[in-house]
Formats: C-alpha cells, sequence, structure tokens
C-alpha cells in the first residue's frame, strides 16, 4: 500500500496451512507507531498524535479461517 502517516506501507506475509477448499491459516508481519493506531480508528487529534508518537507497535498475528458447510 501506499505509505500513510506511521506506517511505511510494507507488510510480509507468510501461509502457514492450506487445504484446499477447507482451510487457509497465514501470519503477516509489520510495524505502526501509534499514530497509524489512531488514523486506523478515525482519531485525528493533534493532542494524542503528540502523546502516541514514538510508540512503536510490532503486528505478528496468525489468521484462520475455516469454510462453513456448502
Amino acid at each position: 500500500m501506499k505509505p500513510q502517516k506511521g506506517w511505511d506501507g510494507t507488510t510480509h506475509g507468510k501461509m502457514i496451512d492450506v487445504r484446499p477448499q477447507e482451510y487457509i491459516s497465514y501470519t503477516y508481519r509489520g510495524g505502526a507507531t501509534g499514530e497509524k493506531a489512531l488514523a486506523c480508528a478515525g482519531i485525528h487529534s493533534g493532542t494524542a498524535d503528540k502523546m502516541t508518537k514514538g510508540i512503536f507497535t510490532k503486528l505478528d498475528p496468525i489468521l484462520s479461517f475455516k469454510s462453513g458447510p456448502t
């Protein structure tokens, strides 16, 4: 994605498990400043930006999706 306030626009992903038409699981890594978290939440405040400046969050979630009955 295009870089945004507090994020360089790059997220790195990796497939963990795939069972076609059944299950998929992956992880992605990234990092963002507190300013990015506020922007994602739709909070636009100079005071909040100043309070979160310099706070850095590393993301390393695992997402899994399982197909339901068809």
